[in-house]
């Protein structure tokens, strides 16, 4: 079975202050297959900084079928997060004037912890390159 490799790529510089989880980057997937994805990129972080990236690989729904994340702190550096996942197949007609449901995707995600931000300072996320390749089954060892 040939397998599909989705990409997403993004050079432009991403710069965040103080925030919860928010969106950096979506790659729209099918339903209904496994999936082995990744997101990498290079972040530049201040001192006092601390911040968390998140894999997110998501239903039709939104709901988050598996996610990864890991911690940066005080340096430039380059991430690489992995998740693997087998979205179900699923869809279906929504109630009447719901809301279209956002599909299945992959998602990278950044929160921000600053132990003194002063106005006009960003962290910066850049060279962001999410793939997802489609593969034949998902087996945990």
């Amino acid at each position: 079975m040939p397998s599909k490799l989705f990409v997403h790529v993004e050079p432009e510089n991403h710069f965040v202050g103080p925030t919860d989880f928010v969106e950096l980057c979506r790659l729209p997937l099918q339903v209904g297959r496994p999936y082995l994805v990744q997101a990498r990129g290079l972040v530049g972080l201040e001192g006092g900084v601390s911040m968390t990236l998140r894999v997110d690989v998501c239903g039709f729904f939104g709901q988050v079928i598996s996610s990864r994340e890991s911690s940066y702190i005080n340096d430039h550096q380059q991430f690489l997060l992995t998740a693997a996942a087998e979205l179900p197949a699923e869809g279906g007609a929504g109630s009447a004037g719901s809301e279209v449901p956002p599909g299945a995707s992959a998602n990278l995600l950044v929160r921000t912890t600053w132990i003194a931000h002063q106005p006009g300072h960003a962290v910066s996320i850049v060279d962001i390159v999410l793939t997802a390749l489609e593969v034949d089954e998902i087996a945990i060892a």
